[in-house]
């Protein structure tokens, strides 16, 4: 690959949305809505997984509303806007335990252009000061025991679902869905740096029992409406050492790999491959 999957050029279509035709708009097999993951933050075509998808399966259409730095609200509304005149069979919207948890608002659009997300994480960061300071206090004279109390230390709402709020938002989607006679809907849950960053030779970390934690409240939701769940982590458990599935190993979004192992999964639980 030697970053051909990561320096890139990119086209958006008419609505502003990553690399579809027009007539995407007017019929599609699947549609694919989601956050910067499925949009291919940093990624080349066809290294993405709507690209992947695409090469994939190339007598299906695929019609790409992923959208950086969105939550599912904001995520079904555009959903709504762009597809009001758009027939399609099949739904699949990515969940990705990462940030979907925390939603950004109602409105968004396709592209980079995203304001709202960043202002909530700041606002995050300000409520989290006197937090933040103990851990660099820790850091900087507890030294190697640091590493040891963050075992135990977790952020109050990181990885905490408003499940009341999301289970509207599921049913708000459900309801639509049924108005445009959608035949299948899935609901994709993509695992990220977070689980894969933490060994657990010897015991589970306490992050990724929150991880779990999120992971099955999303799931009884979603079937609850009719969704079948697809947990991506099985697309990568055969890894040994899955912090390669991201660039340079670092917190950032999947690489080519990744990706392409997401999609192959994917293809494969909608019966496409």
């Amino acid at each position: 690959m030697k970053g051909s999957d990561v320096n890139f050029p990119i086209f958006f279509d008419k609505n502003n949305c990553r690399e579809n035709d027009n007539d995407n708009y007017l019929y599609s097999d699947t549609v694919l809505i989601g956050d910067s993951s499925l949009f291919g933050y940093s990624i080349a075509s066809p290294f993405d997984i709507a690209g992947r998808l695409r090469e994939l399966n190339p007598n299906k259409i695929f019609l790409n509303l992923g959208m950086p730095g969105t939550g599912p609200l904001a995520q079904v509304n555009h959903l709504k806007k762009l597809t009001n005149n758009t027939d399609f069979e099949n739904l699949v919207w990515f969940f990705v335990e990462a940030n979907d948890y925390s939603d950004f608002g109602a409105n968004a659009s396709c592209g980079y252009s995203h304001k709202e997300p960043q202002n909530l994480h700041r606002k995050y960061e300000n409520d989290n000061d006197n937090y933040l300071g103990l851990k660099i206090y820790i850091a900087e004279h507890l030294r190697g025991l640091s590493s040891f109390i963050k075992l135990f230390i977790s952020y109050d709402d990181k990885f905490n679902l408003d499940k009341k709020h999301y289970e509207n938002t599921v049913k708000d989607l459900t309801k639509y869905l049924k108005q445009k006679n959608v035949k299948n809907k899935y609901l994709y849950f993509l695992p990220y740096y977070n689980r894969h960053s933490y060994k657990n030779d010897f015991f589970v970390h306490p992050n990724v029992k929150k991880l779990n934690i999120l992971k099955k409240d999303v799931e009884e939701i979603v079937t609850k409406y009719g969704f079948k769940f697809i947990d991506g982590n099985d697309a990568v458990k055969h890894i040994k050492n899955k912090k390669r599935l991201y660039h340079y190993e670092y917190q950032t979004h999947y690489n080519a790999k990744g990706y392409t192992l997401t999609a192959e999964h994917l293809s494969k639980n909608l019966g496409l491959k």
